[in-house]
């Protein structure tokens, strides 16, 4: 991935090598051994890299390598309630196509997955996301009842004439709850 070092090794032919970077970004550095130092960044999915090994006769072979983004999921975890909206989970970097799973069990590909929770219910799930080259990422969502939810009041403000009416309803909380004037 971006950011990261490969050691690159020749053998056979005429030592003493040299190593150069005949397509792509990045730098060769010698320290003990030649070392490619990937980019901090690239601009797409991913970037191919050719590495040319030559030794003291100008006797060549060449590597070629990908640089892909750093593989992500967002969000990393989660706290829904059973009654709350569906929750998309999005896969970056690495390299597509992504395949998504929940405890385990395959839901398909794509760059995203929704997570249901009035459908899956109360309880604790790992929404897991590897791309085409076993890169893995995992996400734990804990969907609380919704005896748990916070307590909200509709409407939360509100102007009335003097003799009207205005109804109040309370959502989430725990029991029967009291209404304070």
């Amino acid at each position: 991935p971006v950011g990261s070092e490969y050691m690159f090794t020749a053998s056979g032919g005429f030592p003493e090598y040299s190593y150069d970077i005949l397509a792509g970004l990045g730098q060769m550095r010698r320290n003990q051994a030649w070392v490619y130092h990937a980019p901090d960044s690239i601009v797409g999915d991913w970037e191919e890299v050719t590495i040319q090994a030559t030794d003291q006769v100008g006797n060549s072979d060449t590597a070629t390598i990908k640089v892909y983004n750093l593989f992500t999921l967002s969000p990393a975890n989660v706290t829904v309630y059973v009654t709350d909206g569906d929750q998309t989970f999005t896969a970056a970097g690495g390299v597509g196509p992504y395949s998504w799973a929940l405890n385990g069990a395959d839901k398909g590909f794509g760059a995203t997955y929704i997570f249901s929770p009035s459908t899956e219910g109360a309880g604790t799930y790992i929404v897991s996301v590897t791309d085409s080259i076993g890169n893995y990422n995992e996400a734990t969502v804990t969907v609380l009842p919704v005896s748990g939810a916070p307590l909200t009041i509709d409407p939360s403000a509100a102007a009335v004439l003097v003799n009207d009416t205005l109804t109040f309803k309370a959502f989430g909380g725990d029991g029967p709850g009291t209404y304070i004037w």
